[in-house]
Order: structure tokens, then sequence, then C-alpha cells
């Protein structure tokens, strides 16, 4: 058949780099077969919000009646918008695998894009494979996962681009970035200038990566309204910022320090000694000749590490922000696997296939186990809510938000699968004016702290939803609260399904 025999060819192109690409893409994925939802921290309102988009939009009730679409431009659209569209094909849960799947191929492969712009060898690269998972994926933090690697794409294509044409079909794509994560922005800006300075027309360079990024200009309406322009009550701008030894020696916690126990723990305590073994001593001892383009190289590297190094770890006030800095980290070491040269014959390079392979293949599976145990965890969840008909208003009482063998609160926000599942609404999700989806103000119902539910709960204030979930039922106290209030629906797994008797209009 003569797709196969195209697929066949496509394999052993480029000297096999293809097919080994492909095997390390499923590696890498595997672990998303086993379990019905990702654990990953922030997906879980990500999905929602995304969810209920399209409801909003069309003024479906009662969705519209309680959030509104976001008509700015803000640099969140592109993953809200892909969960939106995927789900209605597939429904949301899908649509978060799917999300998460783009994000864990995208980053080595825009590395692998970034070594072929630079002239280094993919061998190396392919070690980025290992990075594909990092800290950053595991808080659920997918926009800004997809906003590092297209802007990572998009550099490589800066550095290749030596015409005025050139530079202009890069604008949709700088627009994309823009569209998908401010810090991304910020990367391919500094990324953009230094990367001019090291090219051989400097000043040229710089006119054309000006050009190519006129695509941010679409955050510009939003920049003014948040950024540039003084808000009443927001207070002073300031900064949290320790210093640059603790910065130093946590650039393996903020990368690859998602694991809490063995043998992943050590695992990823070899991933990165191998990372930095291999950038630091491959280039010095298996180069041959003048490495091309050090400039550059040089430039590449510096862009992530100088934001790691001098970014604040929270903003406070108009704009506030937290955990700033520390998200660099992985793409410091990404970088890093770009500085060793060419390598000097086919076997050290299929040598260091087979290593990444290798070592790919052993974080996999130990991520397989700890997937599999919380997919085990979570499904009842699922078959939970759906007893809940669409429309409803419900409220997540989440009393234990962590789930043993992962350092992030994997279980925290649940809710936001419920809400894009059943159309409903959901108290919890983001609020903030950086976000698609927004809660209409002065008409929210009353809801608990979202940190200490259980002590600022009334009976009362379930009488504003429909529905009421709890978890875990060793620590239900709602029947002692007003057992009048609520009749149980039904118990699965470490969930317990409340009805409210008498809502409130």
């Amino acid at each position: 058949m003569k797709w196969l025999e195209w697929f066949k060819r496509w394999l052993l192109a480029h000297d096999g780099r293809n097919a080994v690409v492909l095997v390390l893409s499923l590696v890498s994925l595997a672990p998303l077969a086993v379990t019905p939802i990702v654990p990953l921290t922030d997906l879980g309102s990500t999905v929602g919000a995304s969810g209920l988009l399209l409801d909003a939009l069309l003024g479906k009730a009662p969705i519209a009646d309680l959030y509104f679409v976001n008509p700015n431009l803000v640099p969140y659209w592109t993953g809200y918008v892909f969960l939106a569209l995927v789900g209605l094909v597939v429904g949301p849960v899908m649509a978060a695998k799917a999300l998460v799947a783009v994000c864990v191929i995208a980053m080595p492969l825009s590395l692998l894009r970034l070594a072929r712009a630079l002239g280094r060898d993919w061998a190396v690269v392919t070690f980025g494979f290992l990075l594909a998972w990092d800290l950053n994926l595991y808080w659920g933090w997918v926009t800004f996962h997809l906003g590092m690697s297209l802007a990572v794409w998009a550099l490589a294509l800066l550095i290749e681009a030596d015409s005025w044409k050139a530079a202009a079909r890069l604008i949709p794509l700088t627009a994309l970035v823009a569209l998908t994560h401010a810090h991304a922005v910020v990367l391919l800006t500094l990324g953009a200038l230094l990367t001019a300075v090291g090219r051989a027309r400097p000043f040229r360079s710089a006119a054309l990566h000006a050009v190519s990024c006129l695509g941010f200009l679409v955050l510009t309406p939003w920049l003014w309204s948040e950024v540039l322009k003084p808000k009443p009550g927001s207070g002073p701008m300031s900064f949290v910022s320790p210093p640059v030894n603790e910065r130093i020696g946590k650039v393996f916690e903020h990368a690859l320090g998602y694991f809490v126990d063995q043998p992943g723990l050590g695992l990823v305590s070899v991933v990165f000694l191998v990372i930095v073994g291999v950038s630091l001593f491959a280039g010095a001892l298996l180069a041959r000749g003048d490495a091309p383009r050090p400039a550059l190289v040089l430039a590449v590297v510096a862009t992530p590490l100088l934001l790691y190094l001098f970014l604040p770890f929270e903003v406070r006030g108009p704009v506030p922000h937290w955990w700033t800095y520390p998200r660099f980290a992985t793409l410091v070491l990404g970088a890093l696997l770009l500085v060793p040269n060419v390598m000097p014959s086919p076997r050290a390079r299929w040598g260091l296939v087979g290593a990444a392979l290798a070592v790919t293949l052993a974080l996999s599976a130990v991520r397989l186990s700890q997937f599999r145990l919380y997919g085990a965890h979570v499904r009842p969840y699922l078959e939970l809510v759906e007893q809940m008909p669409e429309g409803s208003r419900f409220l997540p009482l989440d009393l234990e938000i962590f789930f043993p063998g992962f350092r992030e609160p994997s279980l925290g926000q649940l809710h936001g699968y419920a809400a894009a599942a059943r159309h409903s609404y959901d108290p919890h999700l983001f609020d903030h004016s950086a976000m698609p989806l927004l809660y209409r103000p002065h008409v929210q119902p009353p809801t608990p702290d979202w940190y200490k539910p259980q002590a600022t709960y009334t009976s009362a204030m379930a009488q504003h939803y429909d529905y009421v979930l709890i978890t875990p039922p060793s620590r239900d106290f709602l029947p002692s609260v007003e057992p009048r209030v609520l009749e149980l629906v039904g118990e699965r797994g470490a969930w317990r399904l409340y009805r409210v008797l008498k809502p409130s209009p």
C-alpha cells in the first residue's frame, strides 16, 4: 500500500531521526493511557473554564447568568480555545489529555527545531524528552508549557529568517505566542534581542526580529488595562526576590522535583546529572573542529538563564504573580542540551540516542505506576458526577487535596472536570481579569473559603446550590451541620454527593 511505503520512507528519513522521535514520543505519552484524569494540579480549573466558554458565549443558562466571556485578547486564549473545541468532539476529559499530549511532545520537538537552526546534532537534544514532564506541567500550567514551546520554535525560525518577507511571515506565530502565555512573550523578546546581537549583521537582524515580533501587539489593550493603567487601591508594585545562590541551588527542584519518594526521586536526580553532564562535557570531549554559530548558542543559553537568575519569585501590586523565576529552570536545562557540537561518529550518535531512550523508558515506567494509582482513585469521581443533571449549581468541598506520591495538591481542582462534563456552575474556578471566562459581578452565590471549607461552610450557604460534593467521607461533617437541608445521592470512592432539598431560586 502506498501509505505504508510513505510511512516507511518517513521513518528512515534524516538518518532515522523521525523513527527515534516517534518512539520517544510514544514512550513519553504512555502514562496518559492509565488514568482517566491527568494528575496535574491547575489543569482542572482550566478544563472547567474552557468547558463553559461556549455555554457562556451562546447564552446558555445558568452558565451565561453567572459567567461571561472576556472580550479582550488575553495571554491564555490558545489553550482554552483548544480545550473548548476539542471538548466539543471528544468531551472535556479526553480534550484535557489531548492538550497535555501536545505539551509533552511540543517541548522536545521545539528544542530539536532550535538545534537544527543552530547547526547542532539532534542526537544530544533527544535528551529533551526527559524534560517533557517537568514541575511546571505537574502544576498543571499547560498554557505556560505550550507557550514556552511555541516561543522556542519561533526563536528557531527567527534565527533562520534572513529577509523582510521571512520575518513578516512569523508575525502570526508571534501573535499565537502572545495569546498563549505572557511569560512566553518575555522569553521570546529577550531571545530575539540576544540572538540578533549574536548574528553576523546584528543591527539588520534586530530589525528583522522586531518585525517578526509585531505579533505581540495583539496584547496591547490588555497590557494597557492590566499593567500600564494605574488601578485605584492596588498599591505600589513590589517584588520578592531570593538571592542568586538560592536560585542556583534549586534548579533541580524547580525543573524536575515532582517526585517525593523512590524510585522516582532517584531517577529524576540521575536525569538531572545526565543532562548537565552531557551538555557540559560532550561538547568539550566529543566536538571536532570549530563549533558552528557559537555566539548564537551563547545567546540561546543566556536567554532562560538570565530570566531564571534575575526575575523575581513573586510580584505584588496591580498584576500579582507567584512562582515567577522558577518556571524557567526547565528551559535552562533544555538550552544546555544545545551546547555540545556535532558528534564525531555515527556510533557516538546512536549511543547517545540509546541512552536517552533507556532513561526515558525508566522514567515513563515510574510515571505509569504513579498515574495508575491516581487513576484508580479518581475514576469513581467521574462516575459520581454523572448523577448531577446538566446545568446544575454544585458546591465542591475538598477537605483533602493531596494524593500520595505527588508533591503538588493533585486532587484540589477536580471540580473543574465536573463543571465541564455537566455544564454546571462551579464557584471555585480561577477568578482574575486575565482569564478567558469571567464571573459576573454581584450575582455570585456565597461560597466557603477554598482553603478552609469546613470552618466557613453554613447550611444557608448550601441552599444557593443544587448539589454539594465532598471528599473524603471520613471527614464528612455535613449531616451534623443540618441534615434536613441535604439528601445523600451517592458515594463513590473518596467522594459523596448530596442533593440540596430546598435550593434558593
